[in-house]
């Protein structure tokens, strides 16, 4: 085994504060823009009551500085949370269609289903300009039980799987043999 020599931990780090560097290079590049995408989203939220609607929003931002070219390098992720017993009518098609109305494309749509809990998360993207910055939302719908579900968590079957379990079966080196290792 060899040890990284000290000039490559070095280089290593340089390395690290170029990306950082080139990180806040893109991310100042973009500020504007990133602030004008934030009152927009504002503005596209304020139409909904966080009170009245249960709806969350958290965001953070992604600034990627890998490669130049590379598309993206400013995402803006959105994930808005809510607690549903329907997706036909209320909050849910309210939500899509505002997001709809501001410029976002539903990219995919998935279900999440455990024991514990089952959701239908909505992902729908709007690019703000052609390659290097783009809003992501994930609308996280959560089913709750009510008496006039439309919608509802329901047992399909049971899977039963064999998982392997393994162990370590081996002996130790005993105080001899490690006194006399070199």
């Amino acid at each position: 085994m060899k040890m990284n020599t000290v000039k490559e931990l070095v280089n290593e780090k340089a390395d690290d504060a170029k990306r950082a560097a080139n990180i806040l290079r893109i991310a100042r590049f973009h500020q504007a823009r990133t602030s004008a995408t934030m009152k927009f989203m504002d503005a596209v939220l304020k139409r909904f009551d966080e009170t009245k609607d249960g709806l969350n929003a958290y965001v953070w931002i992604d600034v990627s500085a890998y490669d130049a070219s590379e598309d993206h390098a400013v995402t803006v992720h959105i994930t808005l949370n809510a607690k549903i017993s329907s997706m036909k009518e209320g909050l849910v098609p309210r939500v899509i269609k505002v997001l709809m109305d501001a410029g976002f494309d539903t990219k995919k749509t998935e279900d999440y289903v455990t024991d514990w809990t089952g959701m239908r998360i909505f992902s729908l993207e709007r690019p703000v300009n052609e390659k290097h910055f783009r809003v992501v939302i994930e609308f996280q719908a959560t089913v709750v039980k009510a008496a006039d579900a439309t919608c509802r968590k329901i047992q399909v079957g049971v899977e039963l799987k064999e998982v392997p379990k393994y162990a370590l079966e081996c002996d130790s080196p005993s105080e001899a043999e490690i006194a006399a290792a070199t």
